[in-house]
């Protein structure tokens, strides 16, 4: 596999998928990542920040641990976080349909790793991120060498029974250590979780990883053969 885009909706997403994405880095593959948000509503540290200061912070955050990741570029649309009834706004979906169609037309993704579209518990914008990828690569939108959109099931943060399995689901060990990297892919995503210090309290650590991908939208079987060589052997 050569090139990944990974679509978030602000800030810290993209660590979620730290065990895929170590994974992805070994095997040389080129990985984009698109952020609809710049974080700033947040209610962690919020006391200490103001929008701005914060929009600006969790954006240089994003940065370092896109780099931690093997990320080659970060893409932010700078649409208002929504998490906090301090910000005002609404997403401007053309906009952001239009960015989203572009950036996959020059970079041609062959897989979209995003949240995922539909959950009771996990927060509203990521789904709604998840529908806007998943409406276009359903429309042909997202470039002519796309194979599959997945989804990262945030089991992690919820009780055990809140992601029950699903069919075709795909899971990455993330306690396996690799040579290449130096450390396990679990220790590679929290190297990467920790650029995001304004989020990290002593109630509130990193993001955890995403073990499990959810197909999504499979165009092309490769998509999954690949992913599956990809969890067991590190290699597509």
């Amino acid at each position: 596999m050569e090139r990944v885009l990974i679509v978030i909706a602000r800030p810290e997403n993209e660590s979620y998928f730290g065990g895929v994405l170590g994974r992805l880095y070994e095997s040389g593959t080129q990985m984009v990542c698109l952020s609809i948000t710049r974080g700033e509503g947040s209610p962690i540290n919020l006391v200490t920040h103001d929008l701005s200061e914060l929009a600006e912070r969790r954006t240089n955050e994003l940065q370092e641990a896109a780099r931690r990741l093997g990320i080659r570029e970060v893409l932010i649309l700078d649409e208002p976080d929504l998490s906090s009834l301090h910000v005002d706004g609404d997403w401007n979906q053309a906009r952001i349909t239009s960015a989203l169609e572009a950036i996959a037309q020059k970079f041609q993704p062959e897989v979209v790793l995003t949240l995922l579209p539909s959950h009771p518990l996990i927060d509203p914008q990521h789904q709604r991120a998840a529908r806007l990828v998943l409406e276009l690569a359903q429309r042909g939108r997202l470039g002519s060498s796309l194979k599959g959109v997945y989804g990262a099931a945030e089991r992690e943060w919820y009780p055990d029974d809140a992601f029950p399995d699903v069919e075709g689901q795909i899971e990455f060990a993330i306690d396996r250590y690799s040579r290449k990297i130096g450390m396990t892919y679990g220790e590679f995503q929290e190297h990467a979780a920790m650029a995001h210090a304004s989020q990290i309290t002593s109630q509130a650590g990193p993001p955890t990883v995403a073990e499990i991908l959810v197909p999504l939208l499979e165009v092309s079987p490769d998509s999954r053969l690949c992913l599956e060589n990809l969890s067991r052997a590190g290699v597509c």
